[in-house]
């Protein structure tokens, strides 16, 4: 299977986010303008794709891209961003589907 028929299976609005970068930092006023959220679509089959959402609010219009990774990719990114204590700046339904595709990160 090519890039681009892999990019046609995502589904941005409803797969399950892994990962989603801050918009705005939690103690001062100023906007992250630009960002890379962790998705993953769950086939039915049970194979899973994991893939970038990378987004910029520079200028007049918002825009972003989709990158497919390998699920190693994936798992170092996300060691990168949230680290192996505290789960980072990651909400709720994050963290269980971190827990959920990467266990080994979030052993207790």
């Amino acid at each position: 299977m090519d890039l681009k028929e892999e990019t046609q299976k995502i589904e941005p609005l409803t797969d399950p986010r892994i990962y989603r970068s801050p918009w705005t930092p939690p103690i001062t006023s100023r906007r992250y303008l630009k960002g890379t959220d962790l998705l993953v679509h769950e086939a039915r089959d049970g194979e899973c794709l994991y893939y970038f959402c990378h987004w910029s609010l520079d200028g007049v219009d918002a825009e972003q891209s989709f990158q497919v990774v390998t699920k190693e990719d994936a798992r170092l990114f996300l060691i990168r961003v949230a680290g192996h204590e505290h789960y980072g700046n990651m909400y709720y339904d994050e963290v269980i589907n971190a827990k959920k595709h990467f266990p080994e990160l979030f052993e207790e």
